[in-house]
């Protein structure tokens, strides 16, 4: 983009520069017609005619005569020419007017020379041009930040862009999965099942389970930072969304390296999606209200905070757990407070957002593990009420690889839970020991939950 963008602007300084040539050369003709003109206009003005003939001259038309009417045609001519001149000066631009418009473009050509790149990306959307991002677009940018903020915890307070109000406030979101329907959704909403690989008496299961994800999650105003848990500096699309688009009742967490809303995101047309240049049709098919920025080669892991910079917003310096500068970090909330979206700033990891997946992909394990053990039952059958049911049943049961090792004080207990939310005790006293038992109690686990929908079901008429 950057290289594209220097060869605009050099065409640019070359037009100007040639703009300029022109106008020098008006200047220089019309400096030329008033030369022209004052010489023609002295040359008419110094012209002595000769006496004038007398009448025997005039009759005779003699030698003098021929003279006299010679020097009167040349003086007629001087006359003609010197109004030819004086006309050629009647539409000449002011010398005034060609001296301003030349100031300006030497004034258009100094800032083309000191352009910082910033209004690259606004220049290719005014001007319907497909942006492109390089290798070379990041190298501009880690030189232009580092003229502008200094190196690495020396950031200077007093320099460069800030969070200062609501509009600055940029979010980031990096996943492999293209955005669908204008919508970045969470892994509950989404069409995802993930896989999970159980180990148990020498054999390998595979059992597929759906997440319970039901957050989103973003950076602030930077690329999302890689932990423990997970990289995201190779995920292939990478969406940026302005907070203020975003409904405030969405917002759940306002951590500056984890921003996270409840449910799906909708992208709006203030929304940008950076994806691969080969992507570019699919991407704005699907998102067709978003600004679509394409890149060439593999993911890189600064393209979020290149394009921020090209748009004009403030990159902030950040690690794993935040900013790396705290006045920055208490500008960022003040704005988040004064706006109306603060919500917490704990991470996700401690949220009860998270406790509340965990449990539930416990339960969605669980039922993966049904569907192993029960040979052909056919689980996607099964209405939503009913999986609901056979959640509720499983919620206080062992993890998987334990199903059938209760002692009896765990029977008891889910023996009385079982009898708690309406159902008959199914567990033996002396606990499930076998393959066979564990199918056994799985299929009347669902047959359970499908006898206590059809009775709500009934009491709801």
């Amino acid at each position: 983009m950057i290289k594209e963008y220097k060869q605009i602007l050099d065409k640019k300084r070359i037009e100007l520069r040639s703009k300029i040539r022109e106008l020098k050369s008006i200047q220089e003709n019309n400096e030329n017609l008033r030369t022209d003109y004052n010489i023609k206009k002295r040359r008419y003005e110094n012209f002595e005619l000769p006496k004038e003939p007398n009448f025997f001259e005039k009759l005779t038309k003699n030698k003098y005569y021929s003279y006299y009417q010679k020097k009167l045609q040349e003086h007629e001519e001087l006359r003609k020419e010197m109004e030819e001149a004086e006309k050629a000066l009647e539409n000449l631009q002011p010398d005034d007017d060609l001296e301003k418009e030349i100031d300006e473009l030497d004034d258009r050509i100094e800032e083309y020379d000191s352009i910082d790149y910033s209004k690259a990306i606004s220049y290719f959307l005014e001007n319907n041009k497909q942006i492109i991002l390089t290798i070379e677009d990041i190298q501009e940018f880690k030189k232009e930040y580092t003229e502008e903020y200094g190196e690495r915890y020396n950031y200077k307070k007093d320099k460069g862009r800030k969070i200062e109000k609501l509009e600055d406030i940029m979010l980031v979101h990096k996943t492999d999965y293209i955005p669908q329907n204008s919508e970045i959704g969470s892994r509950m909403t989404s069409d995802v099942i993930n896989e999970h690989e159980h180990y148990e008496n020498g054999k390998i299961y595979s059992i597929k389970y759906r997440p319970y994800r039901n957050t989103v999650h973003f950076s602030v105003n930077h690329e999302v930072m890689g932990h423990g848990n997970g990289d995201w500096s190779k995920k292939k699309y990478i969406i940026i969304v302005p907070l203020k688009s975003i409904p405030k009742e969405k917002i759940k967490n306002n951590n500056e390296v984890d921003t996270y809303t409840e449910g799906s995101v909708k992208l709006t047309e203030e929304c940008y999606i950076i994806c691969p240049k080969e992507d570019i049709e699919k991407v704005k098919k699907e998102n067709p209200n978003c600004t679509i920025i394409g890149y060439e080669g593999e993911p890189q892991p600064h393209f979020a905070n290149t394009t921020l910079w090209f748009l004009g917003y403030p990159v902030e310096d950040a690690n794993e757990h935040g900013f790396n500068n705290n006045e920055e970090t208490k500008r960022y909330m003040s704005v988040i407070e004064n706006s109306g979206y603060y919500k917490s700033y704990e991470k996700h990891y401690y949220s009860k957002e998270k406790e509340d997946e965990n449990n539930k992909l416990e339960y969605s394990i669980f039922i993966g593990m049904l569907e192993l053990i029960i040979n052909g039952q056919e689980f996607q059958n099964l209405s939503p009420e009913e999986i609901e049911k056979i959640t509720r049943l499983s919620e206080k049961l062992p993890v998987i690889g334990e199903y059938y090792k209760y002692n009896a004080k765990d029977i008891i207990y889910i023996n009385s839970y079982l009898k708690d939310i309406g159902l008959d005790p199914i567990i033996p006293l002396e606990g499930i020991k076998s393959y066979e038992q564990a199918k056994k109690y799985a299929l009347e686990l669902i047959k359970k939950a499908q006898e206590l929908n059809k009775q709500e079901v009934k009491k709801s008429r």
